[in-house]
């Protein structure tokens, strides 16, 4: 009669440190590749973060049944959403408007355009814009460049974001 002492079954340390570098390996090449995923993931939110900031101005224009207003600061990479009081109809951001929320834009996101007069826009009431037009940003990294274009529809007050590469 055979007596087995050991059973041969089973993963040896050899073969487990094997699947641990196999595996070491792999992350470390897909590294470099979520780097580029995350910049993407960052300016796709500045752009809903801007059409946010539009579509809380028209629906406030409505509630508040007051003319609402989104200012897009070229410079100082800002959007600013206020309630028009100095110059009513006059459709731009004035000291003196009351200021409901101001978004500031990543550092790596810059304002190409906002074709707005005066890089205004005004909600009126009945949630119509004053004007139609676009806002184009653009943001370059070490792993490439990005755009967005936002339109605003004047008849409807409509926003629509669309992403460039």
């Amino acid at each position: 009669m055979k007596i087995k002492l050991l059973d041969d079954s089973g993963v040896s340390m050899l073969e487990m440190m094997i699947v641990v570098v196999v595996i070491g390996l792999l992350a470390a090449i897909s590294l470099p590749n979520f780097g580029g995923t995350i910049h993407k993931m960052k300016f796709d939110n500045e752009g809903r973060d801007i059409v946010s900031a539009l579509r809380y101005a028209r629906s406030a224009a409505i509630t508040l049944q007051q003319p609402i207003g989104v200012y897009f600061d070229i410079n100082g990479k800002k959007t600013r959403t206020f309630l028009d009081r100095v110059s009513v109809g006059s459709n731009i951001f004035e000291t003196g408007d009351s200021l409901l929320r101001s978004d500031s834009l990543e550092a790596s996101v810059s304002y190409f355009n906002a074709t707005f007069s005066g890089q205004t826009i005004v909600f009126q009431p009945d949630g119509t814009a004053s004007a139609g037009g676009y806002v184009v940003a653009h943001a370059s990294t070490d792993v490439g460049s990005r755009s967005f274009t936002i339109g605003v529809t004047a008849g409807s007050g409509r926003v629509r974001l669309d992403y460039y590469n």
